[in-house]
């Protein structure tokens, strides 16, 4: 089993070490859900069956597993956190940390998706999710079985219904919803579940495994398919869903197949290592992986990344040897375990009451930290939703009384366009027609890494756009995938058809780690602040001269934000002076003051500015 869980874990690990090498890594958690599912079944079967099970054992028992490993991690998370990280950032990583202390951080994690949450890959407790999923099954499953052996019932019959229905749920759930399905344990209990029919139909097993032919290709057709899925499936794959049925199906093959080929090369002692210090390695990859990339203040190279993943081994066998080991062998550790968690969780509340310490930041770095905008910057649930909900999108988004009528289509960053338009003078400004999603460009065939619903979800603000007739529409992306005419074009030339003037708006510029904190680590590292204009710490702009051919190419008009803040001397950080009013609140997307410098330019450039004249505004059009 040591074995199986070094897969497990060294497919995650790839999957966020090295993304283009195992894009499908993620499914490591599920092999993982899997394993967890048959241990658990398997030791509560035996001990209900020798009469020896007890409640508060089980779960004394989980403590001693799980609580050293994770007390350590999450106290140093803390401590780098307090040093290194500006107040909302501070504030989101105490509320990750109060959730993983009681299991929840997967619903944490489900409450923060949406654009103003920090992005999730600056996240140094994202991955515990998992964990989360893990034990509220575990805290849950014996008193199921319990209940069910009490009521007499079978338990075999009420597992497979019950995993079932949470296979259904998770297709379902992965089609409509798919952060919930990718965060809540209903979705991920049969993965659980069939661990645990591994256990319950053992003798149906073993008779079909008698063979050895049997075992070989039932062993190795598991590993195989736990490697295809970690090479074939990538971000865009709708997940968990039915696709987590191949990683889930290969580890009960390679479990139900002792003595195969693959589980003898599994078996040998370094897997085995591996499967030994799989816990603390998966609790400190991640952030390792994350510091490191915040104190670097670029993304880390592939060279760099292999040195915090044996940074990351090395800690996690110190951890083994020197936290996990003793402490599993002591009876009495259950109350100092329970009373430094608890501690923990006091931390995080204090720094969230405390609004994350802003005091630990100089006045001036601070103002730069205040700037995160609210969900209703970018009208968030009513104009800018994701594609799943498209169907939710407002009347309310479009002014259609108002002339110019001027749409925006396209991302979360065409979201915060839309809210710089909308700050302008109103007796200047445009009407707007804002028409946002996450993470969707506008565009209409599938490219990419669309997100699932994008297309659809498309073709709906098309007709929307349409219907409503504006005098021009704004498209508006990252674009960094997205560019090519082949993807862009249909979209140009179906407005096109409907008379709509288009206008291309090309990509913001993209800082290598995000704004806010650049502020910081610039100032910790040279005690003064951050120029007011810079050419350092930006990523180049992949998209921006080949979406102006593009443009060319179909016979629309290019406009580039990345023209209005940036010169050959550098990007501006700030619109001004004053660090409250910093450009972007991330890596790529504009602040309220950073919208309306920008917004406020472009309607000048392109002639979109309202006529103050009531009767003019009857006939005039903007200029083309």
């Amino acid at each position: 089993m040591d074995g199986l869980r070094a897969v497990a874990v060294g497919t995650v690990i790839a999957n966020h070490a090295f993304e283009r090498f195992c894009p499908g890594g993620f499914v490591g958690v599920d092999v993982f859900f899997v394993i967890s599912g048959f241990l658990i079944t398997a030791i509560l079967v035996e001990e209900t069956s020798t009469g020896t099970f007890s409640v508060t054992g089980f779960y004394a028992r989980r403590v001693r597993r799980i609580f050293p490993a994770l007390i350590l991690v999450l106290a140093v998370v803390l401590v780098l956190g307090w040093l290194h990280m500006m107040p909302n950032e501070l504030l989101s990583l105490a509320r990750n940390v109060f959730a993983s202390t009681l299991f929840s951080a997967n619903l944490m994690l489900l409450s923060e998706v949406d654009y103003f949450d920090l992005a999730a890959k600056s996240k140094p407790l994202l991955h515990l999710w998992s964990l989360g999923v893990e034990e509220q099954f575990y805290l849950i499953w014996p008193l199921l079985l319990g209940a069910l052996a009490a009521a007499r019932l079978s338990a075999r019959k009420a597992i497979v219904i019950l995993s079932a229905i949470s296979l259904a749920a998770s297709i379902y759930l992965t089609r409509t919803h798919p952060a919930a399905a990718f965060y809540l344990p209903v979705s991920r209990a049969w993965e659980l579940g069939t661990g645990a029919c591994l256990v319950l139909f053992r003798a149906e097993i073993l008779h079909q495994m008698r063979s050895r032919l049997s075992r070989e290709l039932a062993g190795n057709l598991g590993i195989l398919a736990i490697a295809a899925a970690a090479v074939v499936f990538n971000g865009k794959t709708p997940f968990p869903g039915a696709a987590a049925i191949v990683p889930v199906l290969g580890a009960a093959l390679f479990i139900s197949a002792p003595g195969s080929f693959a589980s003898t090369v599994l078996s040998a002692r370094p897997p085995v290592f591996i499967g030994l210090i799989s816990y603390p390695l998966y609790l400190w990859h991640w952030p390792i992986l994350v510091f490191s990339e915040l104190f670097a203040m670029h993304p880390l190279s592939i060279r760099e990344r292999a040195m915090c993943i044996l940074a990351s081994t090395l800690a996690a066998t110190l951890t083994f040897l020197f936290v996990e080991k003793p402490i599993r062998r002591r009876p009495f550790a259950i109350p100092p375990l329970v009373g430094a968690m608890s501690a923990i969780a006091a931390l995080g509340i204090a720094v969230i009451k405390a609004d994350g310490f802003p005091y630990r930041i100089p006045q001036e770095i601070r103002q730069a930290a205040v700037v995160l905008p609210g969900r209703d910057f970018i009208r968030y649930g009513e104009c800018h939703v994701s594609a799943s909900d498209h169907a939710q999108l407002s009347p309310n988004c479009i002014e259609k009384n108002r002339k110019p009528l001027i749409a925006v289509w396209g991302d979360s960053t065409a979201g915060a366009l839309a809210a710089g338009l909308y700050q302008l003078d109103d007796r200047l400004r445009p009407g707007i027609a804002q028409l946002t999603l996450n993470s969707c460009p506008p565009v209409l065939v599938d490219a990419g890494e669309l997100p699932p619903d994008c297309v659809e979800a498309n073709k709906d603000i098309l007709a929307r756009i349409t219907r409503a007739k504006p005098d021009a529409v704004l498209l508006h992306a990252i674009w960094n995938l997205y560019w090519q005419e082949p993807i862009i074009g249909p979209t140009v030339r179906e407005l096109q058809r409907a008379g709509i003037r288009t206008i291309i708006v090309g990509p913001v510029p993209i800082w290598e780690q995000p704004l806010p904190r650049l502020y910081a680590e610039y100032y910790a590292a040279r005690r003064t602040v951050l120029p007011e204009r810079t050419a350092q710490f930006l990523r180049p702009l992949l998209a921006e001269d080949g979406l102006r051919q593009t443009s060319n190419n179909l016979g629309v008009r290019f406009y580039s934000p990345h023209a209005v803040l940036c010169d050959p001397t550098g990007c501006l950080t700030r619109t001004s002076p004053e660090l409250r009013d910093i450009v972007q609140s991330d890596f790529v997307h504009l602040t309220p003051s950073g919208a309306k410098f920008v917004a406020a330019k472009m309607v000048q450039d392109l002639g979109l500015r309202r006529d103050p004249d009531p009767q003019a505004t009857e006939t005039d059009q903007p200029r083309h």
